[in-house]
């Protein structure tokens, strides 16, 4: 939303003092426009301090008409106010009070002292905004610019250091709010940085901005197909769990899978080892090929599976630094096969003690609601989940992007520090509520009605110390893989 005004003062802080120690009013000066979630400062009531502010609503204001005109001391022929404000019409903006610093912009621990009332409200200036993001100056060599904070009559690049993604990212937002875009300007920052980055790409989105990088585009099923000792065990079992239909059947069939991943073996040896099990277990003959047949069927239906060498993976990422997994035309079940057999592949090869792939590895997990999903178990649900825990341990980080956030595991949506909200609606921000707990209501009611392109950046305290608000930047130089239609275009 743009101002019309060129005053460096934004108005004045209201109150004597504010009614709650967390709050404050302010009147705007003519002409300016204060946004939710926009970040200013205003003097302190402690000496030689200023109070950071972030403004929570913006409203007109009419007290001529409303009941608190009621609220008058007749016997003095006095009109006072219940919450010491004065009666009459003008712009009003709500503020949170957030935190206190001194003039050396030493941001300290809280909300310890109130604007000073009639204190003129100013925008922050860099070093704060810095201090907000870390505490200290950060290697400037190390930082990449996502987009704008509007500071004030002006805006400020965001720059961020990649490593506070290392703890891991939640991406949400409703189709065609800028998730994607988003997610390639990162893919082309970082992969300046030499930063490793996977994709595993549902709709192609990011086919054409990876071939563009110098990275490597992998069909699944068709460039590789991979083995199915790459599950683990309890993996296999969820595979096999809808077409494999007495439990013992299934424990043979997982008994056998054991001695297949001991060894690296392929179908036809699982099909051996489990005549092999059948005949230790003292199955029946009509057991042993009711379980063979039904394999042999599924397995074949998969269509995914093969005996390709896995390590080709980490060599060609060791190699190119960006790979782009394509499921176009692979149905659910495909696609979680190759998510959980990747993730569990990327998540050996990073073993501190034997390394594969070189350096640590961002994943960016696009429709992640399919895979950690609430109400159901997936293949792939367990070595995400061991990732977020886990995998910042062996540098393996993740970033979940969805447009369903309130489907997904709740612990899936808690874990990630980092958390990168454009508009969605309020049904799905009221299931993940817990998660954005930095975020006063007010704002969390606005977040459906953000533009294209705008994003609330927010995150644990010690990487992201108050959330901001950020237009990303349109300065983009691969091509955007997923742009919206026209029924005229």
């Amino acid at each position: 939303m743009r101002r019309i005004s060129n005053s460096s003062s934004l108005g004045k802080v209201l109150g004597d003092p504010p009614p709650d120690l967390h709050k404050a009013y302010a009147k705007p000066n003519a002409g300016v426009y204060l946004y939710p979630g926009e970040l200013l400062k205003a003097p302190s009531s402690l000496p030689n301090h200023s109070v950071l502010l972030r403004v929570i609503n913006y409203k007109k204001v009419n007290k001529l008409v409303s009941a608190d005109a009621l609220n008058v001391h007749e016997s003095m022929g006095l009109k006072v106010e219940t919450d010491g404000f004065p009666l009459g019409s003008y712009d009003i903006a709500e503020l949170q009070v957030l935190d206190c610093f001194d003039m050396q912009n030493q941001v300290l621990k809280g909300n310890i002292c109130v604007p000073l009332p009639n204190g003129a409200l100013e925008p922050i200036d860099e070093q704060l905004l810095i201090s907000l993001f870390g505490g200290k100056r950060p290697d400037k060599s190390r930082l990449v610019e996502i987009g704008d904070i509007k500071i004030g009559e002006r805006s400020m690049k965001l720059l961020i250091d990649p490593d506070i993604f290392i703890r891991h990212v939640l991406v949400i937002g409703s189709t065609g709010t800028g998730k994607s875009w988003f997610r390639g300007v990162i893919m082309e920052k970082f992969k300046e940085k030499g930063i490793y980055q996977v994709n595993f790409d549902p709709l192609g989105e990011y086919s054409e901005a990876v071939r563009q990088l110098g990275g490597i585009n992998i069909k699944i099923g068709r460039d590789m197909k991979l083995p199915l000792w790459t599950l683990t065990p309890a993996q296999f079992y969820d595979l096999i769990y809808d077409y494999v239909p007495t439990e013992f059947q299934r424990t043979i069939a997982v008994e056998a899978f054991k001695r297949v991943r001991e060894r690296r073996g392929d179908k036809d040896d699982l099909i051996e080892e489990i005549g092999k099990v059948s005949e230790k277990m003292n199955a029946r003959e009509d057991t042993y090929l009711n379980t063979v047949n039904r394999l042999n069927v599924f397995l074949d239906t998969l269509g995914i599976t093969g005996n390709d060498d896995p390590k080709k993976i980490a060599s060609l990422l060791n190699t190119t630094q960006l790979l782009n997994f394509d499921f176009v035309g692979l149905n659910e079940l495909q696609r979680d096969y190759a998510v959980a057999s990747i993730m569990t592949l990327l998540y050996e090869f990073r073993d501190p003690k034997h390394p594969l792939i070189n350096k640590p590895v961002l994943v960016a997990i696009d429709e992640a609601h399919l895979y950690v999903p609430s109400s159901k178990r997936t293949l792939s649900r367990d070595i995400i989940k061991n990732v977020l825990r886990y995998g910042r341990h062996v540098g393996l980080a993740l970033m979940l992007i969805t447009q369903l956030p309130s489907s997904m595991d709740e612990e899936t949506v808690e874990m990630p520090a980092v958390k990168i909200i454009f508009s969605i609606s309020y049904d799905q921000l009221r299931g993940i509520r817990f998660a954005l707990s930095d975020l006063p209501d007010d704002i969390i009611y606005g977040i459906s009605k953000m533009e294209t392109g705008r994003a609330i950046i927010t995150g644990n305290r010690d990487l992201i110390r108050y959330s901001v608000v950020v237009d990303v930047t349109k300065d983009r130089k691969t091509r955007h893989g997923a742009p919206t239609p026209s029924f005229f275009g």
